[in-house]
């Protein structure tokens, strides 16, 4: 099973989802949040509930994560809690009550909650093994040298910058580094 999880005021039916289901017989699971109004907490107790769920159906089932922006974020927790699932993050929003704020007029207690998750997950990170990390070089929302590259260990190395804007429509050279690394 591969698990889709979009970025903020996008859906599960993202271009992503439409390019694994394409590339891909395994079940795609890709549900859509309202992330402007769900706690986010419930939004990782929905993901980590249903890869979960297919584990305990099937251990021997290989599970790999693709979290875009936001998404993003909720695939490097559950990259932590679930370590041997195969994790890609594109353009992954690290700190989400820095980037989506004030812009896009989170409420108070939303962005304190990401906050929250960052203290108890991120910095926690036993491995980064199983995870890549894409990044645009035209990336017009978040500035990765300053808000995602010193939250990732020196040590990590399977970080790459591709020709692409915040959206990360998925080329054929990053589809083809998906693939690859994805199996």
């Amino acid at each position: 099973m591969i698990v889709n999880i979009h970025g903020f005021e996008s859906s599960g039916e993202n271009s992503k989802y439409k390019w694994l289901k394409k590339n891909y017989q395994c079940e795609i699971y890709s549900p859509t949040f309202d992330y402007r109004n769900t706690n986010p907490r419930i939004v990782l107790k929905t993901l980590r509930d249903k890869i979960n769920a297919v584990q305990r159906a099937d251990a021997s089932e290989p599970v790999c994560i693709v979290g875009s922006s936001l998404g993003g974020f909720f695939a490097n927790i559950l990259s932590v809690i679930f370590p041997n699932a195969r994790t890609v993050m594109l353009n992954p929003s690290l700190l989400p009550f820095l980037t989506l704020g004030k812009k896009h007029d989170l409420p108070v207690w939303i962005r304190k909650e990401y906050a929250s998750l960052v203290a108890e997950y991120v910095y926690e990170h036993p491995s980064y093994d199983n995870v890549m990390v894409l990044l645009s070089d035209e990336d017009e929302e978040i500035n990765h040298e300053v808000l995602t590259l010193p939250m990732l260990p020196k040590s990590f190395r399977n970080v790459h910058t591709v020709h692409a804007t915040h959206r990360m429509e998925i080329s054929e050279e990053i589809g083809d580094m998906i693939k690859k690394f994805l199996g």
